[in-house]
């Protein structure tokens, strides 16, 4: 902020009334009025949303005591840039985001995660991931199971090298996961344990 005393029929053209706040008056020691002016700057946001304007940018506006305006653009005009203008005009993300990941131990312990209020091994083979925070919305789930080196639990050997992951029981709060060696013969899956690890991204 820039003040400047300014006596009557000072000539001063930075500050006057016209462009400047009036923030004092007085009489000085030769009885002359004086005006004290305060200069003034504005900045303001443009807050059109990209729903609305495709184009919109949030530009940003600032103008200085001379009334020179300058201006910053808050997302890029670029194509195919996922970061949109927000109604505030703040930027925001709108392309898919990763609201869950983690890495869980065979026997249900949780080695790292992310976006889980807990994880739970329900019994051999199947595992509950809880979300910290519902996902109402649709959702895509990656699983990556371990490789046991042609030795998966629980018998071993040749018959059991061939372990497979899904999921089901998927819903807001969270998913299930089952782990299982389908290369034993002609018998049914047998589930096993084993550590695996999961993404879920959220889509906009």
């Amino acid at each position: 902020m820039t003040e400047v005393a300014q006596a009557a029929g000072n000539a001063d053209a930075d500050v006057t009334a016209g462009d400047a706040n009036t923030i004092a008056t007085y009489t000085d020691e030769n009885g002359d009025d004086v005006t004290v002016n305060e200069t003034v700057t504005t900045f303001s946001q443009n807050d059109t949303p990209t729903s609305s304007d495709p184009n919109a940018t949030g530009e940003i506006s600032y103008t200085n005591e001379s009334g020179t305006t300058t201006t910053a653009q808050v997302v890029s005009s670029d194509a195919n840039n996922n970061i949109q203008v927000g109604s505030d005009g703040g930027a925001f993300f709108a392309g898919p985001t990763i609201a869950a990941a983690g890495n869980v131990a065979g026997n249900g312990g949780t080695i790292s995660s992310f976006g889980t209020s807990s994880i739970v091994r329900v019994n051999t083979g199947d595992y509950r991931i809880n979300f910290a925070t519902p996902i109402p919305g649709t959702y895509v789930i990656q699983l990556t199971v371990l490789d046991c080196d042609g030795n998966c639990p629980p018998a071993g050997g040749s018959n059991y090298d061939d372990p497979g992951i899904s999921y089901y029981g998927n819903d807001a709060n969270g998913f299930n996961v089952n782990i299982g060696d389908s290369d034993n013969g002609a018998s049914s899956k047998v589930d096993i344990d084993l550590e695996f690890m999961f993404t879920v991204i959220k889509l906009p």
